[in-house]
């Protein structure tokens, strides 16, 4: 796993533009991703038993889209209002291939108060 990754200040209840392209690389090389699950959870504090917010490749409306061909490593997280109330978020992308989860990147995200609702 690399260094801990600080996303910019997001105000409560505003649009988030998301993160268009990831990559992930093993040794140099893309990630396959065929068949596997990506996660991405943000917790108030890391103990947490359930994530404050919680986006998935599986399910009805993916919060985590691969991209067309797996095999590049490729997937992105697409734009959405981002829910959460102020305050410092944990968060992680782990990635589940073959009943085998793998955090790849994690980090902060300080979440603030808007002035205009």
């Amino acid at each position: 796993m690399s260094a801990p990754v600080q996303l910019f200040p997001h105000k409560s209840g505003d649009s988030w533009p998301g993160l268009p392209s990831i990559a992930i690389t093993v040794d140099g090389e893309p990630l396959d991703l065929t068949g596997a699950t990506i996660r991405m959870q943000f917790k108030q504090f890391i103990s947490d038993s359930i994530a404050a917010l919680s986006l998935s490749s599986q399910g009805g409306s993916p919060g985590i889209v691969v991209a067309e061909d797996p095999t590049t490593g490729v997937f992105s997280v697409p734009r959405r209002v981002i829910p959460l109330k102020p305050g410092r978020y944990f968060w992680d992308i782990e990635v589940t291939h073959d009943s085998q989860p793998v955090t790849y990147v994690a980090g902060t995200w300080q979440i603030t108060s808007d002035v205009s609702r």
